[in-house]
């Protein structure tokens, strides 16, 4: 009777071998598949394309550090109501999926803006009032999502929405609005 169990028991490895074989190879596809989309795009350029027609612009480049963390460089020139917002900024920004550049994100960004107040420009007999200009930093908070598009997943849709506060005493911004909705819609490539 020892005899018969100790064939039975050789045969053990013999049968789950198969089985350790499909787990294996399934775990090698996962890892190559997490390599792939690591090696994919890492850095893209993006900009509003409605916003020249109109006259003003905002642009952003943007570098994914790891697969929920990318760096981003933002400049926008606006004019939303009689004042002129030329905005350089800084951004971290979190992909929760961690699925690099593409997703649901959360941005923080600090920044430097040029402020000029433009209404007063038309002038009479009487002298001209030049138009408040002022520099000051800025801190915004922004949520959105990017859709990298296509096989390759080089091109690129942005949207977003948030707020951004602008820094400085109230002396500065009598008559200007220190705290703006931002929004964002970009189209870009991704390399």
């Amino acid at each position: 009777s020892t005899g018969l169990r100790s064939p039975g028991l050789l045969a053990v490895p013999f049968l789950l071998a198969p089985l350790a074989g499909v787990s294996s190879q399934t775990l090698a596809e996962q890892t190559r598949q997490s390599a792939a989309s690591a090696d994919g795009p890492s850095r893209i350029i993006s900009a509003n394309p409605f916003l020249p027609l109109i006259g003003y612009f905002a642009a952003e480049f943007e570098q994914r550090l790891t697969p929920a963390v990318s760096f981003a460089i933002s400049g926008s020139h606006i004019k939303p109501d009689d004042a002129r917002y030329t905005n350089g900024d800084i951004k971290a920004r979190l992909y929760p999926t961690e699925r690099g550049l593409d997703g649901f994100n959360m941005a923080a960004s600090f920044g430097f803006a040029r402020i000029r107040k433009t209404d007063g420009l038309e002038c009479a007999a009487e002298p001209c009032v030049l138009p408040k200009a002022f520099s000051t930093g800025s801190f915004a908070i922004e949520l959105g999502y990017q859709w990298m598009l296509g096989p390759s997943k080089v091109t690129v849709v942005s949207v977003g929405g948030g707020a951004k506060r602008y820094l400085g005493s109230d002396d500065k911004f009598r008559d200007i609005n220190r705290v703006m909705p931002t929004l964002r819609l970009n189209v870009g490539y991704a390399f």
